[in-house]
C-alpha cells in the first residue's frame, strides 16, 4: 500500500478498504433481513433523522432496505443447506407459513433423535420459540403426543444441543459468506 498525493493506493489483488460494514454481526444481518421482509407492504415513517448512533442500514431508503434484505437472503440461501436455512427461518422469522414449513424441515432433519415426529416437531418449536408469548410445556407436549414425560425431557435435551450446534454452524458459514460480500467484518 502506498500513499501518493493524499490518496491511498492498494495493489490490484488486495481487498478494498471498507470503513463501514453493513451489519455488526451475522445475527444482526439475519434479524435485519427477516424484519425487513416482514414489513414489506407496510408504509413506514419517512421523517426520522438518522442519529450518530444509527447503523448503516438505518440510513437507507425503504426501497434500498428491501433490496439489501433480498441480497442478504439470496446470499444466505445459496450458502446454507436446507436444514440450516430452516434453522435461520425458525430462529429469526415470525409465525407464519414459512416458519411452519421450516419446523417440518428441521423435524425431518433431526428424525434420528426420536421416532415420534410430532413430539420432535413440538420440542423443536418449543426450543426455538420467540419467547414473547407462549411455548408448550414439556408435560403438555408429552400428553399431546402420547409420549412419556421422561422421554420428552430427554429428546428436549438432545434437540437443544443439536440446535445450539446448528446455530454455531450457521454463524460460521454465513460469517465467511457475508464477509466476502462486504456485509460483516471478518471474525478472524
Amino acid at each position: 500500500m502506498t500513499k501518493t498525493n493524499n490518496t491511498v493506493q492498494t495493489p490490484a489483488t488486495a481487498k478494498p478498504v471498507r470503513s463501514e460494514f453493513v451489519y455488526k454481526s451475522v445475527t444482526k444481518g439475519l434479524q435485519f433481513m427477516f424484519e425487513t421482509r416482514a414489513s414489506e407492504g407496510i408504509k413506514g415513517a419517512s421523517y426520522q433523522e438518522p442519529t450518530s448512533g444509527s447503523t448503516v442500514t438505518n440510513k437507507l431508503s425503504q426501497h434500498d432496505r428491501h433490496a439489501m434484505a433480498a441480497w442478504t437472503q439470496q446470499t444466505a440461501q445459496k450458502t446454507l443447506s436446507a436444514a440450516q436455512w430452516a434453522w435461520a427461518v425458525c430462529a429469526h422469522d415470525g409465525h407464519g407459513e414459512a416458519r411452519y414449513s421450516a419446523l417440518n424441515t428441521l423435524a425431518d432433519h433431526f428424525a434420528s433423535l426420536h421416532k415420534n415426529r410430532d413430539m420432535l416437531r413440538d420440542v423443536i418449536e418449543r426450543e426455538l420459540q420467540l419467547g414473547e408469548t407462549y411455548a408448550l410445556s414439556l408435560p403438555t407436549i408429552a400428553k399431546q403426543t402420547g409420549a412419556s414425560l421422561r422421554t420428552t425431557e430427554r429428546v428436549s435435551s438432545k434437540v437443544r444441543a443439536a440446535l445450539a450446534s446448528m446455530a454455531e454452524q450457521v454463524t460460521a458459514v454465513l460469517q465467511d459468506a457475508f464477509y466476502e460480500k462486504g456485509y460483516v467484518r471478518s471474525a478472524r
